[in-house]
């Protein structure tokens, strides 16, 4: 076995990680645990983590964070469970909450998932990190790069005008979020034009509990909502229209997250009365006079300091890694926050990149691996990069193109909402609680039949609903929401199997309906006003979105 380099050499690392929130820390918590020796830097640019938004979970990326990363005792006493996500319709018809139609789980969920303030959790899973060994600059800055095999060499600066450090290292994983710093050195970074999505948010303090009384009602016996064994406070939430929809995200201590995304060539937010008005007037002004959530918003107030937008939501990396770096969660990628799937990425990438380099190092270590690149390493990356950028692309074809085309109509959301979930059930969180190895596998990234024939199908579907929703949207189709207010739709539970199964079923038989109504409305106008009173009646056009300063207030 070779001697280790890094004994005579402190400056010396397996892997230096820029980037010290979950998805770096968790990567420096997996090679730690699996290669004990292995020196880890971890350097982090801020002195305490601010907060952000992916403050919630699904099933797969809680698995991760409890039975990858250990994370379960934390989660449970420092943040709040999720139980579900829950959307909710106006139709257009400006009706209270409680005639608003609904979708959402009517019984408690069997697989864990949590709401989370992501400044507490990214300061422990950074301390765990530390903890299981690994070495952390902050707050320190990388201020200058140079990439080679088998060493990269690192200049570091403190923060509090201490001395510049240059290390070197085998590997860098840059899991610097949303600044890509070193997708971005390396022109790697691209936009998502097919996905013209943009998103602005912000805390409220004061809104109203959907399980209280001012919601419910002051007398139990007759509540204003049907009775849940769920609680729809603990839900994520979802109040959609044509074009957007508004997340709300309850948080330890009170607060609540509020975040609209959006389609900017279907919508825009409107002026408040007398015009002007910034973004945040703007933003603030369309969640007070929108049905549902005027009501949940009567008291509340919004913290001005912590508004912030996005202009421009989705972009991916052209490559996910090469001999001696890698990018991980948001550093590599980012799509659409619909499903709240942003740690569902951040745990496949870590996880795999993790594996990689665990197998380079364990190479390294018994002198099988010389310091060029291998065969063996080779294969791996490209393997790697294959899988990630089939992943992102499918992905994004088979959920998320046009996706907002539907948002406005409560049939066609709900079909596509179990169509959607119910696959993910079958087959992405089987596979990880199958086999926690299969977190090296992204969603639809292999290369082989059944991925190919999932996807094939989930693009189909989709497709052919977006295709649906416009014609409807142009005829003025009258959705069953509209017709049977309030129209509610509570799937029997959220499990693997069979369950996973009949979710998918339901979802085809809404859009099938769907399709059956649109054709006899299509009939029933032409019998009654004769052919050529059926030309489309074309919806009141809405503004381009304004220019948002990315992170801007």
């Amino acid at each position: 076995m070779q001697a280790d380099p890094s004994q005579t050499d402190p400056d010396r690392y397996d892997v230096v990680i820029v980037g010290g929130a979950i998805t770096g820390a968790a990567c420096a918590i997996l090679l730690k645990r699996w290669l004990p020796g292995t020196r880890v830097l971890i350097v982090e640019r801020a002195n305490a983590f601010s907060r952000k938004v992916g403050e919630a979970t699904v099933e797969v990326s809680a698995y991760y964070l409890t039975k990858v990363l250990g994370l379960t005792e934390h989660l449970n006493r420092d943040h709040l469970p999720k139980q579900g996500l829950r959307f909710w319709f106006d139709d257009g018809t400006n009706r209270s909450l409680d005639r608003m139609s609904e979708l959402g789980p009517n019984r408690l969920p069997s697989m864990a998932s949590f709401h989370m303030d992501r400044a507490k959790l990214d300061e422990h899973t950074l301390r765990v990190a530390a903890d299981a060994g690994a070495e952390l600059m902050r707050p320190a800055q990388v201020r200058g790069l140079d990439l080679g095999w088998p060493q990269s060499t690192l200049t570091i600066k403190p923060a509090d005008g201490g001395a510049e450090r240059t290390v070197r290292a085998r590997w860098v994983i840059d899991a610097s979020g949303r600044q890509r710093f070193l997708g971005k050195r390396l022109g790697l970074i691209q936009e998502v034009r097919g996905h013209p999505t943009a998103a602005a948010w912000a805390r409220w303090s004061g809104v109203k509990n959907l399980d209280g009384a001012e919601v419910l009602g002051p007398d139990p016996r007759s509540p204003r909502l049907p009775r849940l064994s769920p609680a729809r406070s603990l839900s994520t939430n979802h109040f959609c229209g044509h074009g957007w929809w508004c997340w709300l995200i309850p948080l330890v201590g009170g607060q609540t997250s509020l975040g609209v995304v959006y389609d900017r060539t279907l919508f825009d937010f409107p002026r408040p009365p007398g015009g002007g008005g910034g973004l945040r007037d703007r933003f603030r002004h369309f969640l007070l006079t929108q049905p549902g959530l005027r009501e949940l918003l009567t008291d509340a107030t919004m913290d001005e300091d912590d508004f912030l937008a996005y202009k421009d939501l989705p972009y991916r990396s052209t490559e996910f890694a090469d001999r001696g770096w890698a990018l991980v969660g948001d550093a590599a990628a980012f799509l659409d926050p619909l499903y709240s799937p942003g740690l569902d990425f951040a745990a496949y990438s870590s996880y795999a990149t993790c594996r990689m380099i665990e197998e380079d190092l364990k190479a390294v270590a018994m002198g099988s691996r010389d310091e060029a690149p291998g065969t063996d390493l080779d294969a791996a990356l490209k393997l790697h990069n294959d899988r990630f950028s089939r992943s992102y692309d499918r992905w994004f074809e088979s959920v998320y193109r046009d996706k907002y085309h539907l948002m406005g109509d409560p049939e066609l959301v709900s079909a596509s909402y179990f169509i959607d979930i119910g696959m993910y059930y079958l087959g992405v969180a089987g596979s990880v609680y199958r086999d926690v190895d299969h977190f090296r596998i992204p969603v639809l990234g292999d290369d082989d039949t059944r991925a190919s024939v999932a996807t094939w199908l989930m693009v189909s579907w989709k497709r052919r609903m977006v295709k649906l929703a416009k014609i409807r949207r142009r005829l003025g189709v009258p959705s069953r929401a509209a017709r049977e207010a309030p129209w509610r739709q509570y799937p029997v539970g959220f499990e693997l199997h069979g369950p996973a199964c009949r979710l998918v079923w339901h979802g085809l038989n809404l859009w099938w309906s769907a399709e059956l109504r649109t054709l006899w409305h299509q009939i029933g106008r032409i019998i009654v006003f004769g052919r050529k009173s059926v030309s489309p009646r074309v919806a009141t056009p809405i503004p381009r979105a304004e220019s948002v300063t990315e992170a801007s207030s």
